[in-house]
């Protein structure tokens, strides 16, 4: 899957940034998520944006797709420190 960027670049997805991602709103928030539960999380995005059935993604989207995840997971706080990071 392709990602495109907000400047209009496409790159590879990697799950990796969106982990890094997800550790440091957890961290802003000081609700540190076990590796369990972010790599369940990103299990769960990774598995929501193939729904998608696109073969390119916007960053948007995928931002869209981790903030619900967070919060069907019930990290309610750690979403919305993502909603507001970056």
């Amino acid at each position: 899957m392709k990602v495109i960027k907000k400047d209009g670049r496409v790159e590879e997805f990697y799950k990796d940034k969106i982990i890094t991602s997800i550790e440091n709103a957890s961290d802003d928030v000081k609700e540190p998520l076990t590796m369990s539960d972010v790599e369940n999380v990103v299990r769960e995005v990774e598995k929501n944006l193939l729904n998608l059935n696109k073969k390119e993604v916007t960053t948007h989207e995928i931002r869209q797709v981790i903030i619900e995840v967070l919060k069907n997971f019930g990290f309610n706080d750690v979403a919305e420190a993502y909603k507001n990071f970056i």
